[in-house]
């Protein structure tokens, strides 16, 4: 659902602009921003309140990095002077003396009700995600109208052997490459490897929207922007000069897909157990083994895949395990099945064999015998991306319940009047709503500099569990309807059901809450 705001004239000028297939040209983003009007009330401009711009990258726009740690004050004239609070991360707080309506803060232009959240976001993140937003419409949902006939049809979305068809695979690409060329797909990656860099607090962002935008329906949503694990990242910082000219461009311009070949039969939580190993061979190596749970291996055009180089110091767990970028049409790599799931006849998980592949030093990514560190760094990606899409998707439910339950009448008046529906709806509502908040705080935690490891193991287990029970609720209020495939509803309980175990079980986040909490952090 595309929600309902008030746009500047330039800015509906551009959007206005942009149709399914026809993207929004490089850095429209920041040229609508420079022709945005000055809002505020007229007391704030007569006096002038709006502190100076936040420090530049050199290019004339601001910092995201400097806008968190210190936002730019919009301070109103009632709550100036030196009763004015500093907050966390130097977000402006109310004076004591203000009004309650102040206090609460006062809801944003366009929007339909007073923010839930205390703090905003940064102006250049509350600008993405306004173009995200529009990006999505006329990019993602308008596909999804457009080749309904294609999409809705598993016959015609998959082939017999379980991957993607040609036509879609060609319309997840154009969705990739029109997001790069719009500057959305890349808005978190590393400056050092072609990115925006605008972080975690962006990459939370910008994913809880998409999901509550798209939902389950529209999933070419997915490819709006880029999964950690199906194109570029921090994970791919280390790759090799020559990596950098061969891979990267391609990826970071949406023409190529990649996918993350860690799990094994044997090794799922226990990362460290894999198995599969790539020998020498001359001045590079020969891999051997079988990755599973492999995401996007259906259509990807390469994999990062994980292998023991040195098996005594990967017996003692001391290391021992490297990373290598290999292309999934090299001699000896073989996608042994497609894993299907829910009942579906075709998907994106799949289980692949690696029969002797051959790999040279540029492919090694980091360095030899420490590549599980990579790994780990991209589940952490996957723990701030599945709290965001479970979010999203919570919100996504919720507001479809909502509406159904003030809409279905029985014995005589809306469903939403009788408590055995309002209540669990509430009390789900109550929960998101706390999910929601660690999301964004661990996203700052983790802009700042700061492992995090506790927070991000707790908000993602809590995220996936409130959020599949929203999910459920909402599902529950529709009836029989809830199961109907155009709701849509039960591919949100899917989705959410599968990722309360993908990149850290809710029982592993358990143990490794309580392991940080053994060792001393003990902060709440």
């Amino acid at each position: 659902m595309v929600t309902a705001r008030v746009v500047p004239r330039g800015r509906r000028q551009a959007r206005r602009s942009s149709s399914a297939g026809a993207p929004l040209a490089p850095g429209t983003a920041w040229a609508m921003r420079r022709r945005r009007p000055s809002f505020g009330c007229a007391r704030c401009r007569q006096a002038g309140s709006h502190a100076p711009e936040a420090p530049s990258k050199g290019d004339g726009r601001p910092r995201l990095g400097a806008l968190v740690a210190g936002r730019r004050a919009r301070t109103h004239p009632a709550t100036a002077g030196p009763a004015a609070a500093r907050g966390p991360a130097g977000l402006s707080l109310p004076s004591p003396t203000a009004t309650a309506s102040q206090a609460l803060g006062a809801p944003r232009l366009g929007s339909r009700a007073m923010s839930a959240i205390a703090f905003h976001l940064p102006d250049e993140l509350q600008d993405v995600l306004a173009d995200l937003e529009a990006f999505l419409a006329t990019e993602v949902i308008a596909r999804h109208e457009k080749h309904a006939d294609l999409l809705e049809d598993p016959r015609r979305l998959y082939d017999e052997d379980g991957r993607h068809s040609a036509p879609a695979q060609q319309l997840i690409r154009e969705v990739r490459q029109a997001s790069s060329a719009a500057g959305f797909f890349n808005l978190s990656v590393p400056p050092s490897i072609g990115g925006r860099g605008l972080g975690y607090l962006a990459y939370y962002s910008a994913w809880e929207l998409a999901n509550r935008t798209c939902g389950p329906r529209n999933w070419l949503g997915t490819f709006a922007l880029s999964h950690w694990a199906f194109g570029p990242s921090a994970v791919l910082e280390q790759v090799t000069d020559e990596a950098r000219e061969r891979f990267l461009p391609g990826l970071l311009a949406g023409d190529t897909s990649m996918c993350f070949g860690l799990s094994e039969p044997g090794a799922g939580s226990d990362a460290a157990a894999l198995t599969t190993r790539a020998e020498p061979d001359g001045d590079g190596w020969r891999v051997h083994g079988r990755k599973i749970w492999t995401t996007n291996v259906t259509f990807a055009d390469w994999m990062v895949v994980f292998a023991v180089t040195d098996a005594e110091r990967a017996a003692r767990r001391r290391g021992g395990i490297s990373a290598f970028l290999v292309p999934t049409d090299a001699p000896g790599f073989r996608l042994d099945r497609v894993i299907r799931m829910h009942g579906h006849i075709g998907g994106v998980e799949g289980e692949t064999v690696l029969d002797g592949v051959p790999v040279e030093p540029w492919q090694l990514v980091g360095p030899l015998d420490d590549g599980l560190r990579i790994g780990l760094l991209g589940v952490s990606l996957g723990r701030v991306y599945n709290s965001a899409r479970s979010v999203g998707l919570a919100r996504w439910s919720l507001e479809k319940a909502i509406a159904y339950a003030k809409d279905r009448v029985a014995f005589g008046q809306p469903i939403a009047d009788y408590q055995g529906v309002s209540f669990p709806l509430a009390e789900s509502a109550m929960q998101v709503h706390a999910a929601h908040l660690m999301g964004l705080n661990v996203a700052q935690l983790l802009d700042q500099g700061g492992r995090a490891v506790k927070e991000l193991s707790m908000t993602k287990a809590f995220s996936v569990e409130v959020c599949l029970r929203a999910v459920d609720r909402a599902i529950q209020t529709h009836g029989a309807r809830g199961f109907v495939n155009e709701e849509g509803l039960v591919e949100a309980y899917n989705t959410l059901r599968l990722i309360n175990v993908a990149d850290g079980t809710n029982e592993i986040l358990r143990r490794t809450i309580f392991q940080q909490l053994a060792k001393g952090d003990l902060d709440l």
